[in-house]
């Protein structure tokens, strides 16, 4: 396995063959970082970041004999890079999630737009009762805070038709 992440390493740098010293030394450094505490996993991951970040280096890897001096800063660049994707996950959730909540809100809002004027009258009715019930004092009951509960009621309604 070693052997072969050597031989691949090579080939990326752009050096087809390479002579048998070089592999044998190649995973030499590769024991010698696992002894360190470094999984494969990890060392394969910097050879990869090694072959993608040549220009740091001058714009040619020649050997494997950089890999002890850059693993780490490889893997904190990973790490970095794992907590930007978690982070745009997350955010893209929280954009779809949002999203969805729109939508619901457009659709509860169209549903009680196609009340007739005394249903729609009586859903806000039951809604600022139940709002003044809840410890909401009446100055507090603004119009969005009551087309809220109204939309809460419209769901709550819905869930029970179903």
């Amino acid at each position: 396995m070693e052997e072969e992440s050597v031989k691949n390493f090579y080939q990326k740098i752009g050096q087809p063959r390479v002579s048998r010293q070089k592999v044998v030394a190649g995973v030499k450094t590769i024991a010698d970082l696992q002894t360190q505490g470094f999984s494969l996993a990890e060392i394969v991951w910097a050879m990869t970041w090694i072959t993608s970040h040549q220009e740091q280096f001058g714009g040619k890897v020649h050997s494997l004999g950089l890999l002890p001096q850059v693993i780490s800063q490889a893997l904190q660049e990973r790490e970095a890079e794992k907590k930007r994707e978690t982070k745009k996950r997350q955010q893209s959730h929280e954009e779809q999630k949002l999203k969805a909540e729109q939508a619901r809100r457009q659709e509860l809002e169209q549903l009680y737009q196609s009340l007739s004027s005394a249903e729609q009258a009586a859903l806000r009715e039951v809604a600022v009762e139940g709002l003044l019930h809840s410890g909401i004092e009446k100055r507090f009951l603004v119009e969005p805070l009551i087309r809220g509960e109204v939309c809460r009621l419209l769901e709550e309604r819905n869930h029970s038709q179903q």
